[in-house]
């Protein structure tokens, strides 16, 4: 199973703490942002996965006007080697 490193909607430290309610995933995401080792990994995320999303919004990515999953992943696959194009232009 992967780790996923993804925000949550408060910043108290309680928020780590697994509900009741939650299912078991979620329990062990809740346990997993708590490390400190995901903390740092997460603060990578600004310069990351935000940066490519900021991107596509610019490009005028904010809504898809196809139907169906496979014609979302493949506007998805489009988008993304345009992006990787762009990206190794610039550098």
């Amino acid at each position: 199973m992967y780790d996923l490193y993804a925000p949550r909607n408060s910043m108290n430290p309680e928020s780590y703490l697994p509900k009741d309610t939650d299912s078991q995933y979620v329990k062990e995401w809740r346990i997993n942002m708590g490390k400190i080792e995901s903390k740092k990994i997460y603060k990578n995320r600004a310069a990351t996965s935000e940066c490519v999303n900021a991107n596509a919004r610019n490009r005028g990515l904010q809504q898809f006007f196809v139907r169906g999953i496979s014609k979302v992943a493949s506007n998805m696959c489009l988008f993304v080697i345009v992006h990787n194009m762009i990206r190794s232009w610039s550098l």
